[in-house]
This record gives structure tokens, C-alpha cells and sequence, in this order.
């Protein structure tokens, strides 16, 4: 599949974290971990734009926003860290075409091509904590990707 951001193919930009985050380097990698499974190329860093990761805490709790400027810079932010991985997974699969069925069941939707142009999206859920009662509610890969509060910490 190719992916373009603006015109730009989403494997010449750089995954940069922006602030202080605990799990800076898991946001990086999972973007790039998506980038590759989408594409079947790996990040190549070229710097021909850039993908933004970061903490907005003026976002409502829990909320999230995706935007791609005229630039053809991404910016993809959180209330918090927890909602900024919600915000990545949400970009997977509103503009991409990922979905995340269960833990160990995830599928990218057929497509050739797809093109972004610029859009901004912003969302506040309707209620703060989410929670499953599945066996594996505790563990981060399964409840990042089932979109699921597990913690009492509202900064994981």
C-alpha cells in the first residue's frame, strides 16, 4: 500500500515525540511498527516532513486530536499519554484502514493508495474511564488497542 500525507509518501517523515513522555520511545516504535506493516517499507527518516507525537493537556480528559497541516506536518496528541496512544490507533483506523478486532487480531483493510490532504479531527469522549473484564484487560498491548482505561494513574 501507499500512503501519502499531503503528497509526501508517509516512509520519508520523521516519528519525533515532542515534551517529556514516559513511553516516548513506545510511541515511536509503534508508529513505526504501523508504518511498516501498512506499507511494507520501514521508516527511512528523511525528514521530508514530520509526524508529531505529544501530550496537549488543554485537550478535554480523555480527548484526542489528529490534524495534517498545509505543510504536511501530522500531529497526533492526547489529554494524557494513555490518550495519545487512543489518538495513534485512532489515526490507524479512521484514515488508514487498521482494525483491531482483539489482542492477536488485527487486519488492514485492501486498499492500493491512500491520499491525505490536509483535515483536522478532534474527539472528547462521553465518559472518562473505560473498562473490560476480559482476561487480558491488563495487559498494555491488548488494552491500548481496545481503547481501555486500566489505570488508576491518568498519566499511563
Amino acid at each position: 500500500m501507499i500512503i501519502t500525507l499531503n503528497g509526501i509518501s508517509i516512509n520519508d517523515f520523521s516519528i519525533q515525540t515532542v515534551g517529556e513522555l514516559v513511553r516516548s520511545k513506545e510511541f515511536i516504535t509503534e508508529m513505526e511498527k504501523y508504518i511498516e506493516k501498512s506499507t511494507g517499507c520501514g521508516v527511512s527518516n528523511q525528514n521530508l516532513s514530520q509526524i508529531l507525537l505529544f501530550v496537549d493537556e488543554s485537550l478535554p480528559d480523555e480527548g484526542i486530536a489528529i490534524e495534517l497541516n498545509e505543510k504536511g506536518v501530522l500531529s497526533i496528541s492526547g489529554q494524557c499519554e494513555r490518550a495519545l496512544f487512543y489518538a495513534m490507533y485512532e489515526f490507524w483506523e479512521r484514515y488508514i484502514g487498521w482494525r483491531f478486532y482483539s489482542f492477536d487480531d488485527e487486519h488492514l483493510l485492501p486498499c492500493d493508495k491512500i491520499e491525505l490532504s490536509p483535515f483536522s479531527f478532534t474527539f472528547e469522549p462521553k465518559f472518562k474511564f473505560r473498562f473490560s473484564y476480559t482476561s487480558g484487560a491488563f495487559r498494555d498491548d491488548i488494552k491500548r488497542r481496545q481503547k481501555g482505561n486500566f489505570s488508576v494513574d491518568n498519566n499511563t
